[in-house]
């Protein structure tokens, strides 16, 4: 059994597309298709369930997956080992990444990487995901933690990472205070709080407000989550964060976070250049990623999550 196919295997589960999962694994779709059918001979299984509009993991791959994360497990560090064993000098990844490391798993899985890669250094560049785009195309650096909503750009690989919604941040003095769930045409009256102008979630929580039927009155701004956080304390008005955002600073008991109806969600995917051939480190730290998801460090959401791309 070619081992390799195991880790296709794995990849192709996770983002749940042959295309996306082509790109990832620098194969020709063709070449990605052989291999998995050839494994499903070997196996005498069938793994996944093909139709025009989905690919689903059947019984049987679902059973295989956690084998073959765990083989692809020992192939990742036996190959880090033998590398290293013939490394002479160190070698340096520049990684972009949203400033919210910490809350999606970032961190750890930097850290999970360098405990397993001595010689290996990773630059960390801290912006915003508009930034991380032009740092990406401009060649600052090679791959990046960047958050999208629904629409992608179409010159980048995306690799699944974490994913959030957002929710109202209030005071639990407000009249929202006892609330589960909250339209998000309800806070039409409010005094809203929000991450700077410019950054994704301004852009996304504006046009949330004004496709709900109105315009919001934003009173405040800040690039610090914790100077909102603490406004919404002392009840000057109400914030639109992301959940695990929110949850991360917000550890006041006075402090209320409701989820937001309709659900608004966004996505924080490794993200690198289509057609851009990927320096050794970097494709070490893409598998990385992937083996770090079996681990427990962040949320990989499900596979066959659909995409806009623009135009």
């Amino acid at each position: 059994m070619n081992i390799d196919y195991l880790k296709e295997f794995v990849v192709l589960a996770d983002n749940g597309s042959f295309s996306r999962a082509a790109e990832v694994l620098f194969l020709s779709q063709s070449s990605l298709s052989k291999h998995i059918k050839a494994l499903e001979q070997e196996l005498d299984v069938l793994l996944f369930r093909r139709t025009t509009r989905c690919l689903e993991l059947t019984e049987e791959g679902e059973v295989f997956l956690s084998y073959a994360r765990r083989i692809s497990r020992l192939q990742y560090e036996y190959q880090t080992a033998l590398y290293h064993s013939r490394q002479k000098k160190s070698s340096t990844l520049t990684i972009g990444s949203i400033p919210v490391m910490a809350q999606y798993g970032i961190t750890d899985t930097i850290l999970l990487f360098h405990q397993s890669n001595s010689s290996f250094h990773v630059n960390v560049l801290e912006e915003e995901s508009t930034v991380l785009k032009q740092m990406l195309r401009n060649g600052q650096c090679e791959l990046a933690f960047i958050r999208e909503g629904q629409e992608t750009e179409p010159d980048f690989v995306h690799i699944p990472f974490a994913a959030d919604c957002l929710a109202a941040v209030c005071s639990s003095a407000s009249r929202f205070g006892e609330e589960k769930q909250l339209l998000l045409s309800s806070l039409k009256k409010e005094k809203l709080l929000l991450l700077n102008e410019g950054t994704l979630l301004y852009s996304l929580c504006i046009s949330a407000c004004e496709e709900a039927g109105f315009t919001p009155n934003v009173s405040y701004t800040s690039h610090r989550i914790e100077n909102i956080i603490d406004l919404v304390s002392k009840n000057m008005g109400t914030a639109l964060l992301m959940q695990k955002q929110a949850s991360y600073y917000a550890r006041n008991s006075d402090i209320r976070i409701i989820p937001i109806h309709p659900e608004l969600e966004t996505h924080i995917d490794l993200c690198y250049l289509k057609g851009h051939t990927l320096s050794p480190i970097a494709r070490h730290f893409v598998s990385c990623v992937y083996l770090s998801g079996e681990q427990g460090n962040h949320d990989i959401p499900a596979p066959a999550r659909n995409y806009t791309t623009k135009v």
